[in-house]
C-alpha cells in the first residue's frame, strides 16, 4: 500500500493569539489542499525555525489543534509519534509539518 503523507507549511505561531493562529493555519492547510489521512495512527514531524535569536519555545499544541481543525486527522489522539526539530533562525520564522499515516505495528 502506498504511504499516505502530507507535508504542510504553516504560519509561525510565535506572538499569535490562539484563535487567530488556528484560523491562519486552517487557511494555509486549505490553500495547500491538505488531505485527510484518516482515523489510523499518525507520525508527526514538526520542523521549525525561530524568527530571531531570542529564546523561543514552540507551542506544538497550537499546531496540533490547527491540524485537527483542518481535518488532517480525526483526533489528535491518533498521534503515536511526535517529533519537534528546531533549525536555524529564519527571518519571519518558518514551520513545516510532515504527517504520515502509519501502521501501528511498525510505527
Amino acid at each position: 500500500m502506498p504511504e499516505r503523507k502530507a507535508t504542510l507549511t504553516l504560519p509561525h505561531p510565535q506572538r499569535a493569539e490562539a484563535v487567530a493562529y488556528r484560523n491562519d493555519a486552517l487557511r494555509a492547510c486549505r490553500e495547500q489542499e491538505a488531505p485527510s489521512l484518516g482515523s489510523g495512527p499518525m507520525r508527526v514531524v514538526i520542523t521549525w525555525s525561530p524568527p530571531d535569536r531570542r529564546a523561543y519555545g514552540l507551542d506544538s499544541k497550537q499546531v496540533i489543534d490547527a491540524l485537527t481543525r483542518a481535518r488532517v486527522w480525526e483526533d489528535d489522539s491518533q498521534i503515536i509519534d511526535l517529533r519537534i526539530l528546531r533549525r536555524e533562525v529564519t527571518p519571519g520564522g518558518k514551520l513545516e509539518v510532515e504527517v504520515t499515516a502509519c501502521d501501528i505495528r511498525t510505527g
